[in-house]
């Protein structure tokens, strides 16, 4: 809001102007000066008591129009009351509305009541029209979510359950403002009681608490119809989910998912590395990429039959790589034996450590095929950290290459990438 200078006092003005001027009146024609000034002052006061009474006719009719309104917000209805009060003994004779006598009323009084029915009138109809254009987008956006009658018949799924999501929220939106307003109105009468001047503001306050207790009522069946209708939405909600769940639950399978593990495949590993590397971009935060091959798996196959190979797969799966932390991600990248782990804000030390601790749990290991106990095989692993401005293949790339050194050079060994 923009600051409105300061201006001197206009009274203390004219009460010098017309000091200065009464010594007019020691000749004849200052003396007719000095009486056309008093009358243009006379008229001054008189234009400025009218702009003061039309002022404060003004605010009675605009608080008076907003309290008759029963869509209107009940904490402020009950202070624009309060005010009303305190404005009546302001008003001309007349201006109060309570007071007219209806049509049969005639000269000043008659319209002086008229002119403030009229002006009523106007502010009752913007008052009025915002209101109507509040609740006519009501409507339209409760049309629009409860589907209509121009919603096709072969909508989906996914936005029945968008429509059910969009409707329980206003149920339970239009049960707590009511609640809410309801308490504002209590409050505001509470806290208005004790300021109370004289008997017929508390009058009107005992009025509001009344009427207030109605509204309690009628608030309560309609909060009850509104917590019905949420519970019904709700069941709805939870059905269409289920369903959805069973539904995205096979295509997730097929897209990021290993089959035969039932961990993450390289689909799933490149979109969270994707996130990670954005991440250790965007915060300066180390990010560590592991290639795990168990050692001789082509042998194993090649030995024991490819289901034995498999077997293998799903030990280190279920067992020698579940080591690692809570948020670290373990993936089968290859149709092979490959697997890799993803360490977020793992700087080297720690990353070479939680290698090293799956190669000690290799130790023991066993898994068993028709009747029979095998020890898993030994693991190489080519680690690699991510380095700025590099993309997600990129460092995929040099953990590859790392685990290929790390083959070459024997069995059972944690080969680190170049920078």
């Amino acid at each position: 809001m923009t600051a409105v200078p300061a201006l001197p006092d206009e009274s203390e003005i004219v009460r010098t102007l017309l000091a200065l001027a009464s010594t007019l009146q020691q000749t004849p024609d200052g003396a007719v000066l000095h009486a056309q000034l008093e009358r243009g002052n006379s008229v001054r006061t008189n234009i400025r008591k009218s702009v003061d009474r039309a002022f404060i006719a003004f605010v009675y009719a605009l608080l008076r129009q907003y309290s008759k309104n029963p869509l209107s917000d009940s904490a402020t209805r009950a202070r624009t009351i309060l005010i009303q009060q305190r404005i009546v003994p302001y008003l001309d004779p007349g201006q109060d509305a309570r007071t007219a006598t209806g049509p049969g009323q005639t000269g000043a009084k008659a319209g002086a009541v008229g002119s403030i029915e009229n002006f009523e009138q106007q502010i009752a109809s913007v008052l009025w029209s915002a209101r109507s254009q509040e609740m006519s987008g009501r409507r339209q956006m409760q049309r629009r979510t409860s589907g209509g009658d121009t919603e096709p018949d072969h909508r989906t799924e996914r936005n029945r359950l968008a429509e059910v999501h969009a409707a329980l929220g206003q149920s339970l939106e239009r049960a707590l403002s009511e609640t809410i307003d309801f308490i504002a109105h209590i409050k505001t009468a509470q806290l208005a009681l004790p300021q109370a001047d004289n008997a017929s503001e508390v009058i009107v306050l005992r009025q509001i608490l009344f009427d207030c207790m109605g509204e309690l009522i009628r608030d309560h069946d309609r909060l009850a119809g509104h917590l019905r209708t949420a519970e019904s939405r709700a069941r709805e909600l939870q059905s269409l989910c289920d369903r959805l769940g069973e539904e995205t639950a096979r295509p997730h399978d097929t897209t990021l998912t290993d089959k035969l593990t039932g961990i993450p495949n390289r689909a799933a590993l490149l979109y969270r590395l994707r996130a990670e590397t954005i991440r250790a971009q965007r915060y300066g935060i180390p990010l560590a990429l592991a290639i795990v091959d168990p050692d001789r798996l082509k042998d194993i196959g090649s030995f024991a039959g490819a289901a034995v190979a498999d077997e293998v797969v799903r030990c280190y799966a279920r067992a020698i790589l579940a080591s690692f932390r809570a948020y670290d991600m373990v993936a089968r990248c290859g149709n092979g034996g490959e697997f890799a782990v993803l360490l977020p804000n793992a700087g080297r030390e720690q990353a070479v450590s939680a290698l090293h601790k799956a190669r000690h749990r290799v130790i023991g290991t066993y898994f068993e095929y028709h009747g029979k106990q095998m020890s898993a095989p030994t693991f190489s692993s080519g680690l690699a950290w991510y380095l700025p401005g590099e993309g997600p293949e990129d460092l995929l790339q040099r953990a590859s290459m790392a685990l290929r050194r790390a083959k070459s050079g024997g069995t059972n060994r944690i080969e680190t990438a170049l920078s």
